[in-house]
């Protein structure tokens, strides 16, 4: 039926449906009298059979023509482009919100391991396949930030929990001195303590401890290390771009760093390990300068948390970052400062 016919057509429509059953009965009537010339129809069935003339005329023209065809195909060439895009999209909308998942499922994972263990654990490495944290000694625990991806077997993870929603395994790094025994323990320093200098730790290099050689309670706040004081010199260094903003510093004041970082490196998996151990290259045609910081092959003084963006040229970042500050681990850890 073409496109844009009227009542009028409905109702010729209906009258060769008429004229159909009227040839029908013609020939039925033909076939019960057999083939003598004498049973041949009278006039009156010939007269039905002329009825079949507007059905023959409606046949020939209710067909599309080629333009109308053209037009169709164009039309449903559109519509199925325009629904794979949009399927595209939302696949990779829901791949982000399967990220964003994963990252804070890893994130409580590892505030877990702080609370049972008073320290931060060791990336594992992202060209094997164990999960396995690798710890190298007190004064020098994380001996490999450069290939280090979340160490799933330490935290009771699966391989399969630390890929993001494109199957690339996220990368960790930490400031490797909160992998020392009790660097992530904070309940013997008093935010009112007066001590003049935190005693170290003792290591190189040498960090503020809530330790000291007496007893730091609300009658001997001289012996008590602040929470600034253990702060100090802990944590990783952010900033908004390569060379741009600092965003979290463990030198400047407030003394806000980042315990460690997770990063997913996206829609593009730029710099990211595969489940099988391999380091990927961009999918797309170009790595942004920011993800390049951000690399799990390196280890660098900084790593980058700046604002998504899917362009083609050396701006992109389709990086996802989450990068808690180290008090504030601490103290979901329960692992925090008392108070009087």
């Amino acid at each position: 039926m073409r496109f844009g016919r009227g009542v009028s057509d409905r109702k010729k429509y209906d009258l060769n449906q008429v004229s159909i059953l009227a040839m029908c009965n013609t020939w039925l009537e033909i076939a019960n009298r057999g083939m003598d010339h004498s049973n041949y129809p009278t006039e009156g069935a010939y007269a039905k059979m002329q009825t079949l003339q507007p059905f023959n005329t409606f046949m020939r023209t209710r067909g599309f023509t080629l333009v109308e065809l053209a037009v169709v195909l164009v039309i449903v060439a559109l519509l199925g482009g325009s629904l794979l895009g949009i399927s595209t999209g939302m696949m990779s909308v829901q791949r982000g919100e399967t990220t964003r998942a994963k990252l804070k499922a890893i994130d409580a994972a590892l505030v877990s391991f702080v609370a049972v263990n008073r320290r931060l654990p060791c990336p594992a490495d992202g060209t094997n396949t164990t999960g396995a944290e690798v710890f190298g000694t007190q004064a020098n625990p994380c001996t490999n930030q450069a290939n280090g991806v979340v160490p799933w077997a330490v935290l009771g993870l699966s391989a399969s929990d630390i890929e993001d929603g494109w199957g690339t395994r996220i990368t960790y790094r930490l400031d490797p001195y909160l992998a020392r025994a009790g660097a992530m323990d904070m309940s013997r320093c008093d935010p009112a303590g007066t001590i003049a200098a935190a005693p170290s730790d003792g290591n190189v290099p040498a960090r503020n401890s809530c330790g000291v050689a007496g007893v730091c309670t609300a009658l001997t706040l001289n012996l008590c290390v602040t929470p600034i004081q253990f702060l100090n010199a802990k944590g990783l260094q952010i900033r908004a771009a390569v060379g741009g903003t600092i965003l979290m510093d463990p030198i400047l004041p407030p003394l806000i760093a980042a315990a460690y970082i997770l990063i997913s490196h996206g829609e593009n998996r730029s710099g990211g390990f595969s489940e099988s151990g391999a380091l990927l290259a961009a999918t797309t045609a170009v790595e942004g300068v920011n993800e390049t910081q951000n690399r799990a092959d390196t280890s660098l003084a900084y790593y980058v948390d700046a604002p998504q963006n899917y362009s083609t040229d050396a701006t992109r970042f389709d990086d996802y970052v989450l990068r808690p500050s180290v008090i504030s681990v601490i103290q979901r850890a329960s692992l925090g400062p008392r108070s009087h």
